[in-house]
């Protein structure tokens, strides 16, 4: 089946019980969203992971994509999801951020993702790509491994005081199991959502 995703709501979806879904909420996952074959939109997906925080969180959060056409397979879908999620918990659960911005950016030879705040930042200061934030063990381990699995180029910004900016770059032929477009569904919109 196809997903659309247009403003945070799904159509055409079933719950595991075949309950037809009218909305998206908390208890979608990630694994339901790329299931069995489905095809959707990153952005798309972005857009109600994003939404759905606003519901729970003390912050606001603007999504921005160079083009509402991002596309990229199921795997690298779902693990950018997911990274987005874990720095949206992160942010809610320690920046006390009044901000945050998602941005994804494509283009024939990359896909890029950004998530940057206006909180705390770490208590560390600087710009520190994957491994010197393993060497110096720092940073998120769960979105370090995610970036990693996906063969992507990951850069952590902290300003004690003024926040944070994580950047997420995929090379499109760097993991050849992600090289390529995958089919997905298109989503009609504006450049930001």
């Amino acid at each position: 089946p196809t997903l659309a995703v247009s403003h945070g709501t799904v159509f055409g979806c079933v719950t595991e019980h075949g309950v037809p879904m009218a909305g998206f909420d908390h208890e979608f996952t990630t694994g339901a969203l790329f299931s069995s074959g489905a095809q959707a939109t990153l952005l798309g997906h972005i857009r109600a992971l994003a939404d759905d925080f606003q519901k729970t969180c003390n912050f606001t959060i603007t999504v921005l994509a160079d083009s509402h056409r991002i596309r990229a397979r199921r795997r690298l879908c779902r693990e950018l999801l997911q990274i987005v999620r874990e720095s949206l918990n992160n942010i809610r659960k320690h920046s006390d951020a009044a901000h945050a911005v998602i941005t994804l950016e494509q283009n024939t030879e990359s896909l890029g993702l950004a998530v940057d705040d206006d909180g705390r930042g770490f208590n560390f200061e600087g710009q520190y790509d994957l491994e010197e934030l393993d060497r110096l063990r720092l940073g998120p381990i769960s979105i370090k491994q995610r970036a990693r699995s996906i063969g992507a180029q990951l850069t952590l910004t902290s300003h004690p005081g003024n926040g944070t900016q994580l950047r997420v770059r995929v090379p499109m032929g760097a993991v050849p199991a992600l090289q390529g477009a995958g089919r997905l569904a298109r989503t009609a919109g504006q450049s930001e959502l």
